[in-house]
């Protein structure tokens, strides 16, 4: 390293450098993995005798000019940092008087602004960043990632968040300079960009080794809808620097815990989990040793670089991966703070992410309540809406009116069960809001108990109405029920192989596989079968036509009467295509008014 010499800076706002009557008290510049670059810049101002703070009402530091701060020694000047103004700040008090505060940020805060939803179908993790980086007028300098995610969702969160969880999935960090965003793994194998020495060079020194957290390897779980299975992908031993003497292996024997998981209920496949087990015993091991050391101020050190540790002793010594550095200039001295190794928190851990609940326009509700259904017609506001008290939302009977979900409602269709008065409902509410509650379902108890007593085998499904009628559906017989509370039925069953159709009067339809039967209360009935058809009557059986009665046989025709059989109309034709048979055991008799004829090749009368 450089000798230390007179410490110097430059401050150029709007392309303008600071004037040297401009009392700079500090600077001081973070940059840090997966931060955005902040600078704080503290100047002299304030004039109690003038009642003014003539720097801060001038334009030079309104929130919008951009900044560039350089720092070096001897006027040997080089940029550290380059933003825009974001705050501005007056401070007066006992200690440090009065002050003009600057606080800038690199142009990337522009993703941490506005809460987004966005829907990516079909894309890798690596094409998002560099989109979302693009489209913000910077410049992606992104590592390739691997698995393509059939869809992928940001919700209500600004772009910067939702890529910070999913850079850090991917074992991933995020480090910013200038309008360049690079998303790269750590290269803890790099060469040291610089070699600090206790006792030389070391201003100071606070590093832990810490057991808490290590890990010897970690599962990822996910659910297969296809399959009904679990999926896991194994995570891999991580190249992390060599620093110390004292391995994360070694340290996870500590507390001796082997089954850290990761799970979660969506369709993964196993190179995804492999990736986000990876990422959590990355962030493990590099939060093996962290900390810090201070030193003399430099530039050729950054974050994402490797520093060589020297005088610490064995359990420190080695390289150290540096995951963010802080220049802090005051009192004519310039000190470089490197930070070491990484938290093992997620950075959805301890970051403020989710959207206010509510919106933050009222406060939510949390989770599900029990309601008491009230009312099921008159709703003010005409939206079909049920009244339902909910006995833990409210001290008094007072009701709600709840919408209420259904398998199917569409316009004019759909499903139309509403439950009963003072059954027992579950309520949700729509984003937490307490104004905007939603019926998802009814409940069973001991004081409402089912149709029905539940087995394991959960073979039967039914819907019954309050008054009894039924829709039982029997999976063991395969079969299904229809009936009314009077025992009308309609019955399908495979397992009977028939289907049986019965009125309250024990008229039956029977349809199997011997054919058809239709039977009456008084044994009366017509059997369809490979026989043909059979009409059975327990007393007259009566045909009656309109019109045309026609009787036809391929074969024979029989009619048979124990008693008489009587034929009339206004005329009778009877005819043989052979022979013709007219024969009484007792009498016979021919008898017309009118002419009787009597004719045949030969005639023969007795």
């Amino acid at each position: 390293m450089q000798d230390i010499e007179l410490v110097s800076f430059t401050i150029t706002v709007e392309g303008k450098t600071l004037s040297q009557t401009v009392q700079v008290q500090s600077i001081n510049v973070r940059y840090a993995a997966n931060k955005i670059p902040v600078s704080v810049v503290r100047i002299l101002d304030g004039s109690p005798a003038d009642g003014d703070f003539p720097l801060s009402e001038s334009n030079d530091f309104i929130p919008g000019n951009s900044i560039e701060i350089s720092l070096g020694y001897d006027s040997k000047n080089e940029s550290v940092f380059k933003g825009v103004i974001v705050r501005h700040r007056v401070i007066s008090n006992d200690e440090e008087g009065p002050l003009l505060e600057i606080e800038c940020m690199e142009k990337v805060a522009k993703l941490t602004v506005a809460r987004k939803t966005r829907y990516y179908e079909k894309v890798k993790d690596s094409d998002v960043f560099s989109k979302i980086i693009s489209d913000a007028g910077l410049t992606p300098s992104v590592e390739s990632t691997q698995p393509e995610h059939i869809s992928l969702v940001q919700y209500q969160c600004c772009d910067w968040d939702f890529m910070m969880m999913r850079i850090e999935a991917n074992g991933l960090l995020a480090f910013v300079e200038e309008d360049t965003v690079s998303v790269k793994a750590p290269d803890t194998s790099a060469s040291p960009a610089i070699s600090l020495t206790y006792g030389i060079d070391m201003l100071s020194v606070r590093l832990m080794l810490d057991a808490q957290y290590q890990f010897e390897s970690v599962t990822a779980k996910g659910w297969d809808a296809s399959s009904q299975q679990t999926v896991s992908g194994e995570s891999s031993s991580p190249s992390v620097a060599s620093q110390g003497n004292v391995d994360s292996s070694t340290l996870a024997k500590v507390f001796g815990v082997s089954d850290v998981s990761l799970q979660h209920n969506g369709l993964f496949d196993e190179t995804e989990l492999k990736d986000w087990a990876n990422a959590k015993l990355l962030k493990s091991w590099m939060a093996r040793i962290k900390g810090e050391i201070s030193f003399a101020g430099t530039k050729e050190v950054k974050a994402g670089d490797v520093i060589e540790i020297k005088g610490l002793g064995e359990r420190f010594n080695g390289n150290a991966f540096v995951s963010g550095i802080e220049h802090e200039v005051s009192d004519g001295t310039w000190i470089t703070t490197a930070y070491l190794g990484l938290q093992e928190e997620w950075f959805a851990q301890k970051e403020n992410i989710p959207a206010p609940e509510v919106s933050g326009l009222a406060t939510a509700v949390k989770g599900l309540l029990v309601g008491k259904v009230k009312q099921l017609e008159s709703d003010p506001n005409k939206e079909y809406r049920v009244q339902v008290n909910l006995p833990m939302l409210q001290e008094s009977q007072e009701t709600v009116w709840a919408r209420l979900s259904g398998v199917y409602a569409t316009n004019g269709k759909g499903g139309f069960f509403l439950p009963e008065i003072d059954d027992e409902v579950i309520v949700g509410f729509l984003h937490g809001d307490p104004a905007y509650p939603v019926v998802l379902g009814s409940m069973y108890s001991s004081a409402l108990p089912p149709a029905y007593e539940p087995t394991n085998d959960n073979y039967t499904k039914a819907f019954v109405t309050k008054g009894g009628s039924k829709i039982e559906i029997d999976d063991e017989k395969n079969s299904l029920l229809v009936s009314t509370p009077e025992n009308n039925q309609l019955l399908l069953d495979d397992d009977a192989k028939n289907i049986l159709v019965k009125d309250q009067n024990e008229n039956s339809i029977t349809m199997d596989d011997q054919g058809i039967e239709i039977k009456d209360k008084s044994g009366n009935k017509i059997t369809l079968s490979s026989s043909g058809i059979e009409i059975s009557s327990v007393s007259d059986l009566k045909l009656s036509a309109a019109q045309s009665i026609s009787l036809e046989a391929t074969m024979n025709a029989d009619i048979k009467a124990n008693q008489n059989v009587s034929v009339s109309g206004l005329q009778i034709s009877n005819e043989a295509q052979m022979k013709f048979s007219a024969q009484g055991n007792a009498q016979a008799e021919l008898v017309a008014s009118g002419q009787t004829v009597v004719k045949g090749a030969l005639v023969m009368i007795n």
